[in-house]
């Protein structure tokens, strides 16, 4: 539960300031104030030093739930502390009763009773403050049916009690679980101030046809298809909406969406801590945020900012005391000064507001109106395939498909202008000023120019850019595969490139009409808008299209990778090669024999050492080969199985023992052995009798012999030397 609304509320209190006083000092309408102390929003981190610093208290203090808050006394020469609750205590809370705010906290047995805080007042504080003896309050029990004395030290209530006095002192332990109660633990608060994090955001917003232009008091904005801001009567604030992806105004307040999902203001409000933002909305007195999450965010008019609960928004738009969303299911919900049955509508696209007027655009193109108060009701009902409008005070522009515009209300002299406009991407209009920007971003405009809002009243000859601007791509489509997310849209007639943004990415530039992004770069079920700008080399000749954008969400595709196949195996002496086909997009293969060890290769083939296997000549054995890749869109695959034979061709090998140059054996020797066995001669003379190796030596024992049939082989040995001394006899 959210405590800093009481923290505040006390500690204003205490220093005698009003809410006014606090907005003044901290540079904010009192209204965003009001919202802290209400629990409707909360301070960013600087706001917060700043209200440290005016009540003489730490940030911690006010943040950390586990902090208490020490007030200086500017009479006393102590102090008075301000206990907040124990996280640990947090399940006290539960168990408040009906019980007398204050009464003493400890019953007849010792125990300690759970005291009702719903009565408790700001000013109980500042007698705590009036105590004399440090760490404790001293509550006095006054006699049954009689009021309390008055001393320098006021009993914090009064409350019937036994004739005899007593003098109960609380610990600051017991003052803690009392403050504890108060004020719950500031999660939420120490949560924000984490988040705040440099006051950076991690989404970004890409540039779309969604408020490129908007129309104040004194000025218009406009966001060119470069992305640069365009600026025309008085305004105040260019430098600081440099960069901006979207405009939107109300009067003399207007505010600026950064790509990085951030909001300025030109009226000095303080949105540092608005993150994630995807569309804005100004209103006459309040600010509209749509988070990337569908939740809504609003600062100023409390009415108008009645939006805590919505959800699952798709588009955000405002007015003059209200605040309009539009669901992803085309429901509108409403705020404000606004009557019901404009907030139940369904089927609509999106909306535009003027100080007495509602326009709906609905999906199949119409257009209704719905007049605020008395206000006379503009006739649309003739309109058709329109996609985009701008409410005056006694005139509607409304886009049509084809590039013209329609005009409901306005005199012969507006009817006349509006009718040489021509390609128009954009309206927007305020009280008496209406304007348009067409496909090659020239602005027009009609009735009120007193602050020069606009240079050009018709096109009467359309300028030959307009002709020939590129067209927005069309028919974007993102499919996702194991690997990549695959883009592609319909070519553009002389377009050369394409530029395709897409939501916390770096722009791909793409010579061709499809491109695609490694599906190692998405994150799954993120919602991502994806932009394509046609693009020409000679941009004089081609300027750039508007883009096309679609609402992509990523689901990660995965697959199972093939079982291995066609499992064979090499025999050999005391080894044993397995192969098998290669698997794709496998990274590693775990083999395993007769249910025995794991053994990993990265390879389409191992050789299995044999020692201390049953694995011998002519048996047959079970082998289970499984892929595997490293990838997350690729799953294991099912068991390759085969029952393979160990069988090792042997054949019969004699080898003969002579001397050199001799056909005669001095000895011989027969082996059955295995066919690739390779066999030196010193191995096979060390299996010959000790005798025939004591009167014999090999004359090459490294000399190799490779079994590949039956055959017979020559050792060539000499004789050895013989000893013929002899011991005389005696």
């Amino acid at each position: 539960m959210n405590k800093l609304p009481e923290k505040l509320t006390l500690l204003r209190k205490h220093y005698g300031y009003a809410q006014g006083d606090l907005a003044n000092k901290l540079a904010v309408p009192v209204a965003t104030y009001m919202n802290w102390e209400n629990g409707n929003a909360i301070p960013a981190i600087h706001q917060l030093k700043i209200l440290a610093d005016l009540f003489n208290v730490s940030v911690d203090a006010l943040a950390d739930n586990t902090k208490e808050i020490v007030i200086p006394k500017s009479n006393l020469s102590d102090s008075v502390t301000i206990p907040f609750m124990d996280p640990a205590s947090a399940a006290l809370t539960q168990q408040m009763t009906a019980a007398d705010p204050l009464e003493n906290t400890q019953d007849a047995s010792g125990g300690t009773r759970v005291m009702n805080t719903t009565q408790f007042e700001p000013t109980q504080v500042e007698e705590i403050a009036d105590t004399r003896e440090a760490g404790t309050v001293q509550v006095e029990a006054p006699e049954e049916e009689e009021e309390a004395e008055e001393t320098e030290e006021r009993p914090l209530r009064k409350k019937p009690a036994p004739k005899k006095k007593s003098n109960k002192k609380l610990s600051k332990k017991q003052i803690g679980m009392i403050g504890g109660i108060v004020a719950a633990a500031l999660v939420l608060v120490i949560i924000v101030i984490v988040a705040f994090n440099g006051g950076k955001s991690s989404s970004k917003v890409s540039l779309t046809t969604t408020n490129r232009l908007a129309e104040g008091d004194k000025y218009t904005l406009y966001v060119n298809n470069a992305g640069k801001l365009k600026t025309y009567g008085q305004f105040n604030a260019v430098s600081q909406f440099a960069g901006s992806v979207q405009v939107s105004a109300y009067g003399s307040h207007a505010l600026g969406l950064k790509n990085n999902g951030t909001v300025v203001s030109n009226t000095g409000e303080d949105l540092s801590d608005w993150k994630d933002i995807t569309m804005i909305a100004a209103g006459a007195d309040h600010s509209v945020g749509l988070k990337s999450d569908g939740t809504v965010v609003c600062n100023g008019n409390e009415n108008a900012c009645q939006v805590s609960d919505w959800e699952n928004i798709a588009s955000v738009y405002a007015g003059n005391g209200i605040t309009i969303g539009l669901t992803k299911d085309g429901e509108m919900k409403a705020a404000g000064s606004v009557n019901s049955a404009i907030a139940n509508q369904t089927g609509v696209k999106s909306v535009v507001a003027s100080d007495n007027m509602i326009a709906m655009i609905l999906e199949d193109g119409t257009v209704k109106t719905s007049a605020l108060g008395s206000a006379q009701v503009l006739d649309t009902s003739s309109w058709k395939d329109i996609t985009g409008a701008a409410i005056g005070t006694d005139a509607m522009l409304g886009i049509n498909k084809n590039g013209t515009v329609s005009l409901a209300g306005g005199d012969d002299d507006m009817k006349t202008i509006v009718s040489g406009w021509t390609n128009i991407q954009h309206v927007a209009a305020y009280q008496g000023t209406y304007v348009a920007v067409d496909k090659a971003g020239n602005l027009y405009g009609t009735g009120d120019n007193t602050y020069g809002q606009y240079e050009k009243s018709s096109a009467i000859e359309t300028s030959a850019s307009a002709d020939t601007t590129l067209a927005a791509p069309q028919n974007i489509t993102a499919t996702a595969t194991t690997a990549n997310l695959s883009i592609k849209w319909d070519s553009v007639e002389n377009a050369d490139y394409y530029e395709v943004s897409i939501t916390g990415m770096d722009t791909i530039k793409a010579a061709s009409n499809s491109t695609s992004v490694p599906a190692a770069d998405l994150k799954e079920d993120k919602e991502y808008t994806i932009s394509v700008v046609a693009k020409a080399n000679d941009p004089k000749k081609y300027p750039d299209s508007e883009a096309g954008t679609i609402t992509y969400r990523y689901v990660p595709k995965s697959e199972q990778l093939a079982a291995p196949a066609n499992i064979t195996g090499q025999s050999q002496t005391g080894a044993w090669t397995i192969s098998w086909d290669a698997v794709e997009n496998a990274d590693y293969y775990v083999v395993n024999l007769d249910g025995g060890p794991d053994q990993k290769t990265e390879a389409n083939k191992i050789t299995l050492n044999l020692a201390g296997t049953n694995v011998g000549n002519g048996t047959s054995h079970n082998i289970a080969v499984t892929a595997y890749s490293n990838s997350s869109a690729y799953t294991t695959s099912e068991t390759g199985k085969a029952v393979l034979t160990y069988s090792i061709e042997q054949y019969d090998v004699i080898f003969h023992f002579r001397l050199s140059g001799s056909n005669t054996d001095l000895n011989s020797a027969k082996y059955v052995l295995p066919a690739g066995q390779e066999i030196t001669a010193q191995n096979v003379f060390q299996q010959m009798p000790e005798d025939f190796q004591a009167s014999c030596s090999v004359l090459d024992p490294t000399q190799k012999f490779k079994i590949t049939g039956k055959a017979d082989y020559v050792i060539e040995v000499q004789k050895a030397a013989v000893n013929t001394e002899t011991t005389p006899e005696n």
